[in-house]
C-alpha cells in the first residue's frame, strides 16, 4: 500500500492483545508524518482494543499586514476632478 498511495503508518505497537496473539488492527495512516509530534497506543482496559492517538505539531502561520489605499467615487464630481 505504501508504494501506491505513499502512506505511512504511525502506529507500530499492537492494538489488540489477547492471551495468545498480538495484532495491529487500528492504524493512523498519513502522507505527511512530519506533521505529527507524537503517535502511539494507550491501553485503558475498557475494551479488548487499545486506543490509538496522534498529536499534531503546533503550527502558527504568520500573516503580514497589508495596507490598502482606496477612494470612494460615490460623491465624485467629474467637473471638479
Amino acid at each position: 500500500m505504501r508504494k501506491v498511495f505513499e502512506l505511512t503508518c504511525l502506529i507500530t505497537e499492537p492494538t489488540r492483545i489477547t492471551d495468545t496473539l498480538q495484532t495491529l488492527l487500528d492504524v493512523i495512516l498519513t502522507n505527511q508524518p512530519d506533521l505529527f509530534k507524537n503517535a502511539g497506543v494507550s491501553d485503558i482496559d475498557l475494551s479488548d482494543h487499545c486506543i490509538v492517538y496522534g498529536f499534531l505539531k503546533e503550527t502558527v502561520k504568520k500573516h503580514t499586514a497589508t495596507i490598502i489605499n482606496c477612494r470612494s467615487f460615490k460623491n465624485l464630481d467629474m467637473e471638479e476632478f
